[in-house]
């Protein structure tokens, strides 16, 4: 008979300490991309509706751009606060 091996891999407690660590930072890139497409979808809407394009898309990706490298950087400070 076979007998089930009970034993559960754990994981390496320095590894996963710096992944915790390192979590918060993980995120920043994905927020500052959400940021960028999101005004730039807004004024891609505008453009749509307005008939003026890409007016409003460059508008809004560039507002996109500052918002999100604005919270980039805040985010960035807080984070080397602590």
């Amino acid at each position: 008979m076979l007998e089930k091996n009970n034993r559960t891999p754990r994981a390496n407690s320095t590894g996963s300490s710096v992944v915790r660590q390192l979590a918060p930072y993980m995120v920043l890139g994905s927020q500052l991309a959400a940021s960028v497409l999101l005004f730039g979808a807004v004024g891609w809407f505008i453009d749509e509706a307005m008939q003026t394009t890409p007016l409003y898309l460059a508008i809004g990706l560039s507002l996109g751009s500052v918002a999100g490298i604005v919270h980039f950087l805040r985010s960035v400070q807080r984070l080397g606060n602590k």
